[in-house]
C-alpha cells in the first residue's frame, strides 16, 4: 500500500514537472519581458529542408502536436526522422511512422535538454542546439524554430562570430554584450513571421550550440548586461575585424553621426594580423577599372596621375575624387578596408592598405589584444564606444 502510495506520489511530482516544463516551452507571452528570457530563432534560414534526423542528445523531450496532444517521448539517444509528405511532416520512430502533423513542438524535460539536427543527410549541416523548438511545414519543406533561452543564444552566437578568434575570457565578455546589445535590439527583425531573429548573418550568425568553456563563462558572468547610452537606450554596437590603427566616426559611413561611434586612435589594432594588406594588378586594369564604373577621365594627365599615386598615408578619407565613394571603391574590388594607397612599380599597381571590415566602433583583434594586456571588459567597450554605459537588459522595460 505504501509502495503504491509512493509511486502515485512521485508520479505526480514528476507530471507537473512534466506539464511546466512543457508551459514554459510552448508559453506565449511577450517575448523578453521582465519575467522570462525565451526567443525563437529560426535555423537553417538559408537552407531548404525537406527531411532531418533529430538525435536526442541531453535531456528528455516530449513531442507535442498542435492540437497539445503529447505523442511521444525522448530520453537521451533517441533517433526520431522528420519529412514532407503532402504539405505535412511525417514523424517516424525506429522507422515506424506516428503520424502526420502540420506542426511539432519539441519540450525539453530536464534541467538541460540539447538535440542534434542533420538536414538532408548533409553532414556539413549537421549541428546541436540548446532548449526547445517548433517544427513546421510550409511550401518551401521544413521550418524549425529554435524556443531558447536568451544567453544560451548568445554563447552559440559568440562561438558562431568569434570562437576561434581568442581564448581570453575579456575578450568572450565583449563579444557577448556586443551580441546581446545586438539581439535584445532587433527581436523584431522577423516579427511578420512568427519569429524573432534567424541565424544568418544579418541578424548573426548562429550555427548551435557553445562548446568553448572559456567562452560559455564569459557569457553567463555578463549575464543581461548590454550596452546603453546615457538615455538607456540601446546603442548601435557596430564592430569590425581591424581598424588600421584608427576608427571611423559613423557619419563617414553612413551619413549619420552617432555620439559614441566617433574616431579613435586605436594603436593596439597595429599589432594584429589584419593590420596591413596589399594587393597588385596591372595599371591598365586600374585605370579601366575606374573608367567604365565611374567615368573617371584616365585620359586628362593631372587625373591620371592622382590615381596612380592616391595616398592616405596621414589620415583616412572617405572620397577617394569628387563623387566616388572609397566604399563603393572596396566592395567592387572586393577590398579588406577602405584605408589603402596606390604605388605604382613599373606596368603594375600595389595597393597597400590598413585594417579589415568598414572602421566603425570596435576593432575585434584591437579588442583581443586590450584584453589580453589586461584591461577589463568595460574599459575596453569604453575605449571604443564613447559615453556609454553597461546596463542589465532589464532596465530597459523598467524605464518603458
Amino acid at each position: 500500500m505504501n509502495l503504491k502510495t509512493n509511486k502515485a506520489t512521485n508520479n505526480n511530482n514528476f507530471n507537473l514537472y512534466y506539464i511546466t516544463a512543457i508551459f514554459l516551452c510552448l508559453l506565449k507571452v511577450p517575448i523578453l519581458s521582465n519575467c522570462q528570457n525565451i526567443i525563437k530563432i529560426r535555423l537553417y534560414s538559408e537552407n531548404t529542408i525537406n527531411s532531418t534526423i533529430i538525435t536526442i542528445n541531453t535531456g528528455c523531450y516530449a513531442i507535442i502536436s498542435s492540437s497539445d496532444t503529447i505523442l511521444n517521448k525522448l530520453q537521451s539517444g533517441t533517433i526520431i526522422c522528420l519529412s514532407i509528405k503532402n504539405d505535412k511532416i511525417e514523424l517516424k520512430k525506429n522507422d515506424s511512422i506516428i503520424g502526420y502533423y502540420k506542426n511539432l513542438n519539441f519540450a525539453g524535460l530536464s534541467f538541460r535538454n540539447s538535440l542534434s539536427i542533420l538536414p538532408d543527410k548533409k553532414k556539413t549541416l549537421q549541428r546541436t542546439y540548446d532548449d526547445c523548438f517548433n517544427i513546421s511545414a510550409n511550401k518551401t519543406g521544413l521550418m524549425i524554430i529554435n524556443n531558447i533561452d536568451l544567453e544560451d543564444y548568445i554563447a552559440g552566437v559568440v562561438q558562431s562570430e568569434a570562437g576561434g578568434s581568442s581564448d581570453n575570457e575579456e575578450f568572450f565578455k565583449i563579444q557577448a554584450v556586443i551580441s546581446r546589445t545586438y539581439a535584445v535590439g532587433h527581436l523584431n527583425n522577423h516579427k511578420a513571421e512568427g519569429y524573432n531573429l534567424c541565424d544568418a548573418v544579418h541578424c548573426q550568425s548562429y550555427k548551435g550550440q557553445a562548446t568553448k568553456t572559456v567562452l560559455i563563462k564569459a557569457v553567463y558572468a555578463t549575464r543581461g548586461s548590454v550596452i546603453a547610452d546615457n538615455e538607456n537606450k540601446l546603442i548601435t554596437a557596430a564592430y569590425h575585424s581591424n581598424s588600421g590603427g584608427k576608427t571611423v566616426n559613423s557619419g563617414d559611413l553612413w551619413n549619420k553621426q552617432l555620439p559614441y561611434l566617433i574616431a579613435v586612435d586605436d594603436t593596439f589594432s597595429l599589432h594584429g594580423p589584419n593590420s596591413l594588406w596589399e594587393i597588385k594588378m596591372k595599371t591598365k586594369e586600374w585605370l579601366d577599372f575606374l573608367k567604365i564604373n565611374f567615368d573617371y577621365p584616365i585620359h586628362d594627365s593631372i587625373s591620371k596621375n592622382y590615381a596612380l599615386n592616391f595616398s592616405q598615408d596621414t589620415c583616412r578619407l572617405v572620397f577617394f575624387e569628387k563623387d566616388i565613394k572609397l566604399r563603393t571603391i572596396r566592395e567592387k574590388l572586393k577590398l579588406r578596408s577602405t584605408w589603402f594607397s596606390v604605388f605604382v612599380n613599373e606596368d603594375e599597381i600595389i595597393i597597400k592598405g590598413r585594417g579589415y571590415g568598414h572602421g566603425v566602433g570596435l576593432s575585434q583583434e584591437g579588442a583581443a589584444i586590450m584584453a589580453e594586456k589586461g584591461f577589463s571588459f568595460t574599459d575596453i567597450l569604453n575605449f571604443y564606444y564613447k559615453g556609454v554605459q553597461i546596463i542589465k537588459k532589464e532596465k530597459l522595460f523598467s524605464d518603458n
